[in-house]
């Protein structure tokens, strides 16, 4: 039966498979020492040749992993000295740590919020109920899980770039994860996108050692893992989703590739495709709550932006997040075609595409074709997908040009981002984005918790946050001005209480609301501390 090897099994992990042969040439020739079978010289040499090249190169991965756990260390020194107490009004906090509180205290875990317990996955809130032990409630602790959370993103970058490029890119790859400047801004934010980031990086390194050649039976096992990470990252975000479609394109490819190149079936592909599948499935099966809310409604409201309105702001995104606020305008749009041309040659070299290449199409396409604009944070998970294909277009060199010359230039690129970054994270000293735990804000939410009931429900400009900080149950006041009375919106909502900033504060976001209200006869106004007000409908005076 006719065997053909595939380029894949070759190309995709040459450190993999160069180990595997000099493991083998090990085998033989302890064999033939011990049976007294003969090889001739020449095989002898070349056995050993690979046997201890096989061995350096172990010696190697195993001296840059300790270089990269020791950036990692004084990495983590820096950046938990920069985390500063309280957030912003950013109310996705609100959220988590609510939920969060539910499963510590053994409360239900929708308790006051059962539209935000079915549509947040418990991913995040289980881990923050597990970091909490650790550190306590206290939020400039708590969010010590950003930064470790960092730190494991660029291990499992190291490990996912190992597949593709070699040793010193691979480090340099880390090193500029670590140093990626938005992420400093970020870790200040106590949300799901950092360890989310971690485990979808994990992720592809899964599916990129579920390539290597090897025995079925490994294979099987690396895709198992697989399908039990891409469940624990939709446990964190159903964002997922776009990984799934990467990883399902990924192996349909295969699938087309060894038919037109064999006539036969690729058989574990299929099988993979298959598992993926059944994984969201289960997923999509045991918690619903976020398909129906973030897709669902999406698609029936026709929420879709236009392919061009998204890509710049998206772009945007990606200037923001690789190169923070000091690089020249002229940086990001050099960085985005170097990774392409990389990501270009690094598949014409391995003569097909990767699972990496899949994600970088299908997850960036998930994100500006859905109706959600988070930002920068959006994007994490690309971080090193970016990073590996700038360090390929180093690799590809070789074949046009002396290897180093390719490698030197990906190092000076990739050192380029690293000091651009340290630059940002040394700008951002002192940093801090506080809004909730400003003397007018605890005085805000110290007056609701004294004068209102724990059965009473308000109806506030940051419902998650209020929810969280009051233990009251929130509704959401909106951006613009309620129709007809505010007593009328109110009994709607089944509110007693309206919460909003005063005029002019948080950026005017919530002006239009805000004026409605001081001038609405049917609303009365009994708390007000020159930042925030609280109203009451005029005839439920007290």
């Amino acid at each position: 039966m006719r065997r053909v090897q595939s380029h894949r099994t070759a190309k995709v992990a040459r450190y993999n498979s160069d180990d595997l042969i000099a493991s083998c040439c090990r085998f033989h020739i302890v064999y033939d020492q011990a049976f007294n079978f003969t090889m001739t010289e020449e095989a002898k040499r070349k056995a050993e040749r690979l046997a201890n090249a096989g061995q350096r190169r172990r010696v190697v991965d195993t001296w840059q992993l300790h270089v990269l756990l020791v950036s990692c260390v004084f990495a983590a020194a820096v950046y938990s000295s920069r985390l500063a107490s309280g957030h912003d009004w950013g109310d996705d906090f609100g959220a988590y740590l609510h939920l969060a509180q539910n499963i510590r205290l053994g409360r239900p875990y929708d308790y006051l919020t059962p539209e935000m317990g079915a549509m947040t996955p418990p991913g995040f809130p289980l881990l923050l109920v597990f970091w909490s032990h650790l550190t306590s409630w206290d939020l400039a602790k708590l969010k010590t899980v950003n930064v470790f959370s960092w730190c494991l993103l660029a291990i499992a970058t190291y490990r996912l770039a190992r597949y593709y490029v070699s040793a010193s890119n691979s480090l340099a790859v880390a090193i500029a994860v670590l140093c990626c400047p938005f992420f400093i801004f970020a870790q200040q934010d106590l949300i799901s996108d950092m360890p989310y980031a971690a485990l979808n990086t994990t992720c592809l390194c899964l599916a990129s050692a579920a390539s290597v050649r090897q025995p079925h039976w490994r294979q099987i096992g690396w895709l198992c893992l697989l399908c039990i990470g891409v469940f624990t990252a939709f446990l964190f975000r159903p964002a997922t989703v776009g990984l799934v479609a990467a990883l399902v394109g990924y192996q349909s490819y295969l699938l087309v590739h060894t038919y037109v190149r064999t006539r036969s079936y690729n058989w574990l592909a299929l099988t993979a495709a298959t598992l993926l599948v059944l994984t969201t499935l289960l997923f999509i099966a045991l918690f619903p709550g976020p398909f129906n809310a973030h897709g669902t409604n999406a698609v029936a409201s026709g929420q879709f932006y236009s392919f061009t309105t998204r890509s710049s702001e998206e772009f945007k995104n990606f200037s923001n997040l690789f190169f923070g606020f000091v690089a020249p305008p002229w940086a990001p749009k050099v960085f985005l075609i170097f990774a392409f041309v990389g990501s270009l040659l690094g598949a014409i070299n391995r003569r097909e595409l990767t699972p990496i290449h899949f994600f970088a199409l299908a997850y960036p396409a998930m994100i500006m074709l859905t109706p959600w604009n988070g930002g920068p944070r959006y994007l994490f998970p690309m971080v090193p997908v970016i990073f590996i294909f700038v360090a390929m277009l180093g690799e590809s060199s070789r074949r046009t040009a002396s290897a180093w010359i390719g490698k030197v230039g990906a190092l000076i690129i990739l050192l380029y981002v690293a000091v651009n970054g340290a630059r940002q994270v040394n700008a951002a000293q002192g940093y801090s984005t506080d809004e909730i735990e400003k003397p007018k804000a605890m005085e805000l939410f110290g007056w609701l918790k004294a004068n209102t009931r724990a059965d009473e429900t308000l109806c506030a400009f940051k419902p998650r946050a209020f929810l969280y900080l009051t233990q009251r149950r929130t509704q959401d006041i909106g951006f613009t001005a309620y129709p007809s009375t505010g007593e009328e919106y109110l009994r709607a909502l089944h509110c007693a209480y309206a919460v909003v900033p005063n005029p002019n504060a948080l950026g005017g976001l919530y002006d239009a609301v805000s004026v409605k209200l001081e001038v609405d006869p049917t609303m009365l106004k009994i708390y007000d501390n020159t930042e925030y007000s609280v109203f009451i409908p005029a005839r439920a005076k007290r």
